[in-house]
């Protein structure tokens, strides 16, 4: 069997980053609009992808928050180019910290995959 992988991540981080995308596309808001990310999955998946803290390019493939900062910004996870050491060092804004600060990953023992993804909007955004 032939599959393709969409992000060049881990396979537990798609159905997180895919949710966001949908979310943006249904719903019309800027980063600065979210006071809080929430993301539920797996317990075996959290294990896997929640490096709070990564120190290299790589590492952030294995990040669910650095991936929903990431995706909420649109920067483009689909290229391995993408996920650079410089990644950490350049990109990372201070709308990013916010975003970083705001996210958490949880386990949902109902969740076989990310399927859950909640934002938090500031009073009237």
């Amino acid at each position: 069997m032939f599959w393709n992988k969409l992000h060049a991540c881990c396979h537990g981080t798609h159905a997180m980053i895919e949710a966001i995308k949908a979310l943006q596309h249904v719903q019309s808001f800027a980063v600065g609009d979210i006071e809080k990310l929430t993301v539920e999955t797996h317990s075996r998946w959290l294990k896997v992808c929640d490096i709070k803290e990564p120190r290299t390019g790589l590492e952030v493939k294995f990040s669910y928050v650095h991936l929903a900062a990431m995706t909420l910004q649109r920067i483009d996870t689909s290229a391995d180019t993408t996920f650079t050491d410089a990644l950490l060092q350049c990109v990372i804004t201070m709308q990013w910290r916010a975003i970083l600060s705001s996210t958490t990953a949880r386990i949902s023992f109902t969740a076989k995959k990310a399927l859950s993804v909640r934002t938090t909007r500031l009073a009237g955004k």
